[in-house]
């Protein structure tokens, strides 16, 4: 479906939330390393650099200085500084990382991540649901649907990636699938994801109905 494929391209989806007016970070697509740079220094360091299309956390990196810009966007461009290639630069938005798990347009949980050491962006530990006021939820979740409206989705999972910075919360990414893990909403409320949507899929009735309300948390033990 074309509300997928635009999902995937970073950046149209980027320009569609812009259009709803979805509080997003600052961004620009680069073509080349010129601009690449040249971005860097508008925006204002540090930056994340990631390529347009792409999935999970592959090829991006949060750049602190100059240096680390030139070095991720030479990765990115294969050796070659003359190649193009489009990379999104975008501001760092800082503040805690939240995720919303929808499923048609209900959202069924939001939990709370923290990342490992810099410069990527790898999960060591997380919880469900996340310790929010019920104001907070209620902005989250308000502001997630927001982007379903704007990106045509609301048939089955999505996942939503936040974070809550100093103007409130601003998505960082929508992606058109489930979280990589799902055990922890399952263990919080009793709801299989992949079951209900296997149930979409085929036809059949889901039941999205919380069988309990715990909480569930996770570390990684390894690095």
């Amino acid at each position: 479906p074309i509300s997928i494929e635009r999902c995937c391209d970073k950046y149209t989806q980027r320009q569609l939330l812009a259009k709803a007016d979805v509080p997003m970070p600052a961004y620009r697509l680069a073509a080349n390393a010129t601009e690449v740079q040249s971005f860097a220094a508008e925006i204002g360091l540090p930056v994340v650099l990631k390529p347009a299309i792409g999935s999970g956390s592959i090829g991006v990196r949060l750049c602190r200085n100059v240096e680390e810009v030139a070095e991720h966007t030479n990765h990115l461009l294969g050796g070659d500084p003359t190649q193009s290639f489009p990379i999104l630069v975008e501001e760092f938005a800082q503040g805690p990382y939240y995720g919303a798990d929808i499923m048609g347009n209900e959202v069924i949980g939001i939990a709370a991540s923290d990342f490992g050491p810099p410069p990527h962006f790898v999960f060591y530990r997380g919880i469900c649901p996340a310790p929010l006021s019920d104001d907070e939820h209620r902005r989250i979740a308000d502001l997630s649907l927001r982007c379903l409206r704007a990106l045509d989705l609301g048939w089955g999972p999505t996942n939503i990636e936040l974070r809550w910075t100093r103007r409130g919360p601003v998505v960082i990414e929508v992606n058109p699938r489930m979280a990589g893990g799902t055990l922890s909403v399952q263990l919080a409320y009793g709801i299989d994801l992949i079951s209900e949507h296997i149930k979409l899929v085929i036809g059949d009735e889901w039941n999205l109905r919380r069988r309990h309300s715990n909480v569930a948390a996770w570390r990684a033990l390894l690095p």
